[in-house]
């Protein structure tokens, strides 16, 4: 494992959800706890630590900047994250070209990283992305590039809405073509307050999660306090046990 029931090594993640509700953030944390000594993310624990390689064209360099800035304010240091962008990348970015597919095999093969993030997945190549031919291509070439590096892939919720954060339905969820789900070894969607998520190796279960000043995400142990004092409260109980 990469991470434990999540990211097996030289395995594929996919991680998702509507804009702006924290996946760049969850995927950059990952990053930086596979790359540092930290233990483990939201819980999970981390097994293989290394460099990362972080392919990152769907925002703009000085804003994304901000973010790892930030991170890096608040202890989350990605010295060893490499990222590569709209300015040292080719832009745009169509991992169905040789060159560009060469490109980041080169980049995979120099920094030899645990993991390579995609970030987001439809930014990578040109085509239909509801078509289950160019997509099953697509991760072809990604997996061939980044080997034997895991994949972290990142991509939207079907319905770009406040209404999709409401499904728990993983599989059918993914914006484009059912084949991304079905070829994960594990699937995250990102909403405001939880962390959706099931694997080969792991049952779907449900996160609560939380995200200090709206950006870094840590564990939500409120519902658990609550349970804990009810029953610490409740007089009928008459045993420690």
């Amino acid at each position: 494992w990469v991470v434990e029931d999540l990211l097996p090594a030289s395995g594929a993640l996919n991680l998702y959800g509507a804009s702006k509700e924290g996946k760049s953030w969850a995927a950059l944390q990952l990053a930086i706890a596979s790359s540092s000594d930290r233990p483990d993310w939201l819980s999970f624990p981390v097994h293989t630590h290394g460099p990362v390689i972080y392919l990152q064209v769907d925002t703009p360099r000085s804003t994304w900047q901000l973010t790892v800035d930030y991170l890096a304010e608040h202890g989350w240091n990605s010295d060893q994250v490499y990222f590569i962008d709209r300015e040292l990348g080719p832009y745009p970015l169509n991992i169905l070209l040789p060159a560009h597919l060469t490109f980041l095999r080169d980049q995979v093969q120099q920094y030899q990283p645990v993991a390579v993030g995609l970030d987001t997945l439809r930014e990578v190549y040109s085509g239909d992305e509801n078509s289950s031919d160019v997509l099953q291509q697509v991760i072809a070439n990604a997996t061939f590039a980044c080997h034997p590096a895991a994949v972290v892939y990142l991509s939207h919720s079907r319905k770009d809405h406040p209404e999709a954060s409401g499904s728990t339905d993983l599989m059918a969820d993914n914006r484009g073509s059912n084949y991304v789900a079905g070829r994960m070894d594990a699937i995250i969607k990102v909403t405001r307050k939880r962390l959706l998520y099931q694997g080969r190796t792991i049952d779907k279960h449900t996160l609560r999660c939380t995200r200090e000043d709206n950006r870094l995400w840590v564990l939500d142990f409120s519902e658990v306090d609550r349970h804990l004092k009810a029953v610490l409260a409740d007089p009928s109980f008459t045993s420690g046990r």
